[in-house]
């Protein structure tokens, strides 16, 4: 039995190799960055904002959350 990969297009199979290498390069590149130390968690992303503030522009970056990471200050103080 002759295993042989399917004949694509020229353009289409160029396009599937360099693919195949950004997927690998990109798992390299997650690698490096989960070995540099700790990760902030799946729903967590840096969601940017702009404050004017007397004719001036600021600014800032702050990690936002989909999902409650810590509990609430009220449940914590029911709880004591």
């Amino acid at each position: 039995m002759n295993r042989h990969k399917p004949k694509l297009a020229p353009d289409l199979a160029k396009r599937a190799e360099r693919l195949t290498a950004t997927i690998a390069a990109l798992k390299v590149k997650i690698k490096q960055i989960f070995d540099e130390g700790e990760v902030a968690p799946k729903s967590c992303y840096v969601a940017r904002y702009q404050v004017r503030q007397r004719q001036k522009v600021y600014w800032y970056y702050k990690l936002q959350a989909t999902d409650e990471i810590f509990e609430q200050a009220f449940i914590l103080q029911k709880k004591e």
